[in-house]
Parts: C-alpha cells; structure tokens; sequence
C-alpha cells in the first residue's frame, strides 16, 4: 500500500464522504483534518493491508459459556490495523492484559495516538449520519482536537 494513496483513501473515500451532507460546522471542520492527514504519518508509518473486524468494540466481543474468546458482528475490510485499534477504544477499551500482549505481537507504530482520533473519525461520521444528535458534536471535538 503507498501512503499518499491511504492518505487520499481516508480523506476522500471515508471523511470526507461521511460528512457530506451533514450540518455546519463539521463538513467544513472535516475539510480541515483532511489537509492535516499528511503530518499524522510523519513518523513513517505506511499502512500494511489488514483484514479486520471493522466494528469491533467491547459490545462485540466476549467469551462463550468455556471462556473461550468471541468476537461477532463484522463489518470486515482490508484496512490499517490501526482502524481496529482505535475502534476497540472508542466506546470502551479492551482489558489491560490486552496491549502488552499486542505489543509483543505486532509494535504500535510511534504516531498511533494522533492517528487514532482520525480512525475513530470515520465512525463518528457514520454515527452522526445514522444518529446525528451527541455523534455530530463528539464528532466536532474530535475535529478540533485533531487539528491542535
């Protein structure tokens, strides 16, 4: 995968597209995150190409009655792994013995935490679309906190 067209990929295909028709501020605010994208990648991380769950937040994961883990609910794509991070933390995080054993598997690249609010975007977006309300303003912050 080559970075400017992830770039291009999320900006034009996911922000931007999900906050098309929405009420002002955000289209406007989305417009700006999306010319901040470039400087989100500066640490040289480039997206390999990763299945994911696409959804997976602590409603869609747990233990079947021998304590064997379980995840349901997909919305699978070929992404950044780091969608699915920033996924599993936006409406509740995984359990603390999950990072370290993460880490061991797979490093977290050093920009992940500023890059994660842009992954965690793209649901909001699609909330706020589905929801409006509290979405669309979570959303507006996440905006202005990106753009800091």
């Amino acid at each position: 995968m080559r970075l400017d067209g992830w770039i291009a990929f999320v900006g034009h295909e996911r922000l931007r597209a999900l906050a098309e028709g929405l009420a002002a501020p955000l289209p406007a605010a989305v417009r700006d995150v999306v010319d901040t994208l470039p400087a989100l990648f500066d640490d040289g991380h480039v997206p390999r190409p990763s299945l994911i769950h696409g959804d997976l937040w602590s409603g869609n994961w747990g233990c079947t009655a021998t304590g064997e883990p379980a995840i349901f609910d997909p919305a699978v794509s070929v992404s950044d792994a780091e969608a699915e991070l920033a996924m599993m933390e936006l409406f509740g995080s995984p359990p603390a013995s999950f990072w370290p054993a993460y880490r061991e598997v797979t490093p977290l690249a050093a920009g992940y935490e500023r890059r994660r609010a842009v992954y965690q975007l793209v649901h909001l977006l699609n909330h706020a679309r589905l929801f409006g309300g509290g979405y669309a303003r979570q959303a507006l912050a996440l905006c202005e906190s990106i753009r800091r």
